[in-house]
C-alpha cells in the first residue's frame, strides 16, 4: 500500500471561539473566530497568518433587529440579490464582509442597502511613452498598494400577493489609491449611473431588474436583466 502524503504528515489543529450576547429582544452582539492551520494548504486563502497559525475573523458584528428593520454593523456574511441558497449577485459563500447593512421589510415592499469594504488592490499607473528619436526608454506603470476598494448596493423588491416579486437594484465597486469611502456613491438616493459620469473616483457599476413568478406550488419562473457600465 502506498500513502501519497506519508512523508509530509503534520499536526495542524483547528480551534474555534464563538461568543454572543443579546440586549433585550432587539440588539445582539456576536463574534466568531477560527484558528485553522490547514488554511495554509488553501491557495485562495488571503487572511492573516504567521509561521505558527492562520486564522479567520468570520463574524464580529452588532445588530438591531425587529419586525420591520434589520441593521448590522461589523463583519458578517452578505446575501444580496435573487435566490435563497445562493444569490444571483452576492452569495453567502463569498465570505464575510466588513460592512454596514440596512434591511427594511413590510408585507408589500422590502428595501436592502449595504456598504462593504473590500481588500485593497494594487493600482497601476498608466504607461507613459516618449516618441522623440533620442528620448528615454518607455516607462511602465508601477503598482500602488494604497488602492482602496468599496462595494455598495441598493435593492427594492415588491411583493404582490406572495406570487409575483418584482425587483430593481444598483451596485458599484469604487475606490482608488488612498481613496476614502464615497458616501455619495453609496447613497440609495443617488443613481450610480449619473454619479459615474461626474465622479473623480473609479467606478465599476451595474444596475438591473428581475422578477419571480410563483404560479403554483413548487414552480418558479424567473427572469432578469443586468447592465454594466
Amino acid at each position: 500500500m502506498r500513502l501519497k502524503y506519508a512523508g509530509k504528515l503534520e499536526f495542524r489543529p483547528i480551534a474555534r471561539s464563538e461568543f454572543g450576547f443579546d440586549f433585550g429582544n432587539h440588539i445582539s452582539i456576536y463574534t466568531d473566530v477560527t484558528a485553522d492551520q490547514t488554511l495554509r494548504d488553501d491557495t485562495l486563502y488571503t487572511g492573516p497568518s504567521n509561521p505558527s497559525i492562520d486564522w479567520l475573523d468570520q463574524q464580529a458584528y452588532i445588530r438591531y433587529s425587529d419586525r420591520y428593520v434589520d441593521f448590522t454593523l461589523g463583519c458578517d456574511y452578505l446575501s444580496w440579490g435573487y435566490g435563497d441558497q445562493g444569490s444571483l449577485l452576492i452569495s453567502p459563500t463569498a465570505g464575510a464582509f466588513d460592512m454596514d447593512s440596512l434591511f427594511l421589510k413590510s408585507s408589500f415592499v422590502t428595501f436592502n442597502w449595504f456598504l462593504a469594504q473590500l481588500n485593497p488592490m494594487p493600482e497601476f499607473i498608466p504607461d507613459t511613452n516618449n516618441y522623440a528619436p533620442n528620448g528615454p526608454k518607455p516607462t511602465y506603470g508601477q503598482p500602488d498598494p494604497g488602492a482602496n476598494r468599496y462595494l455598495a448596493g441598493t435593492r427594492f423588491e415588491f411583493n404582490i400577493d406572495h406570487k409575483i416579486f418584482i425587483s430593481g437594484y444598483q451596485a458599484a465597486v469604487c475606490g482608488g489609491p488612498g481613496a476614502p469611502v464615497d458616501f455619495e456613491s453609496a447613497s440609495p438616493l443617488v443613481l450610480i449611473k449619473d454619479k459615474q459620469t461626474n465622479s473623480s473616483l473609479q467606478l465599476n457599476a451595474f444596475e438591473g431588474i428581475d422578477f419571480s413568478l410563483f404560479w403554483w406550488e413548487n414552480f418558479n419562473f424567473y427572469g432578469g436583466m443586468i447592465m454594466n457600465y
